[in-house]
């Protein structure tokens, strides 16, 4: 946990350690949902300082996208691809991370991605149904 909380601060970009504020909460759910089982590595690309990875099952599953480099990046998704709501960022405003991005190719063919902020971590749930808004935005 206190990697994580490290980990967070740096990007942050506060090198505070505290257990009790909000990264230090967000650190030990990541840290407890790591414990709980598998961790399947979604995204590693060290030159790019890339890291994403999912933990836990169901309600309590946990999607973390970190990336160190000084530009936005995307992590590729592959089908199926299950709706992700961002619930936590260490940098700005968690409201303005997309859930999802899709790109349509003229010659056919979907792609599917998160984008990540630089110098961000960003915690992602399972979409739940009432994160789904058929009207869109405006409902």
């Amino acid at each position: 946990m206190h990697l994580l909380l490290i980990l967070y601060s740096l990007l942050a970009g506060t090198g505070t350690l505290s257990p009790d504020g909000p990264h230090g909460r967000w650190a030990q759910r990541v840290s407890a949902c790591l414990a709980a089982g598998p961790v399947d590595i979604l995204a590693a690309d060290e030159a790019a300082a890339l890291l994403a990875f999912a933990c836990g099952a169901g309600e309590r599953r946990l999607v973390v996208m970190v990336n160190g480099g000084g530009v936005p990046q995307r992590v590729a998704r592959t089908p199926p691809v299950e709706p992700l709501v961002p619930v936590f960022a260490t940098r700005g405003d968690v409201a303005t991370v997309p859930s999802l991005l899709v790109t349509l190719f003229d010659a056919g063919g979907t792609a599917y991605s998160n984008e990540v902020p630089p110098r961000t971590a960003v915690v992602f749930r399972p979409a739940a149904q009432a994160d789904v808004r058929p009207s869109g935005v405006e409902e």
